[in-house]
């Protein structure tokens, strides 16, 4: 993030704004954001409480310090970018859901928060060097192919309290299902060729 990029004269706090269609990403950046906190938080806490650490105090420490480390990237961002308060306020929620899932077994249950990645064309290109490569200035950074990612909130199907399956009460499709809402865009990051039309998508993904 930082290679070869000058440093600002000073601390810069602005905003690249939220989910806007002229944003920096069209707010994928912000869900990629919450996700990686939330990501980080988790599956340290799940090492913390295998080596023996009471959940709580897992999950306080674990959002704790991956908000942190976020926090931290967000200042250094101010001294060579800008200090974002959409992405500081992204990283919060994702410490925050991530302390929510692990102290309630229930709603860990019912809510999972994932990406779906696949590289995209843009990046592909950037790969083979068939345009606008890093040789010009284009990051080969895949945690900015944005376009490659779609971010799912899903709700769990079978976790919906009701009588479970038994002797007398079969499983239904209700068991194996999810729905979710997804966001994702496309051709904002990495930089399409020149004139290829940005686009957002709010979506219902397939179960």
């Amino acid at each position: 993030w930082y290679y070869k990029a000058p440093e600002l004269e000073g601390f810069l706090f602005g905003g690249d704004g939220y989910f806007g269609e002229n944003t920096y990403a069209g707010g994928a950046d912000k869900l990629g954001h919450a996700w990686a906190t939330y990501a980080l938080a988790r599956s340290t806490s799940r090492l913390m409480r295998w080596g023996g650490m009471r959940p709580v105090t897992a999950a306080a420490l674990t959002s704790g310090l991956a908000l942190a480390f976020f926090t931290f990237v967000e200042v250094k961002d101010g001294y060579y970018y800008q200090f974002s308060p959409g992405d500081q306020l992204a990283n919060t929620l994702g410490a925050g859901l991530s302390a929510l899932l692990e102290l309630s077994p229930t709603v860990d249950r019912l809510l999972d928060f994932r990406v779906q990645y696949w590289p995209s064309a843009e990046y592909l290109g950037l790969w083979r060097g068939e345009y606008n490569g890093p040789k010009k200035g284009n990051s080969l950074n895949v945690a900015e192919d944005y376009s490659g990612q779609t971010y799912v909130l899903a709700l769990h199907l079978g976790a919906i309290p009701r009588p479970r399956a038994t002797p007398d009460v079969v499983a239904t499709a209700l068991d194996y299902l999810d729905i979710g809402v997804g966001f994702e865009t496309r051709r904002y990051k990495p930089d399409a060729p020149a004139g290829a039309p940005r686009a957002q998508s709010r979506e219902r993904p397939k179960s």
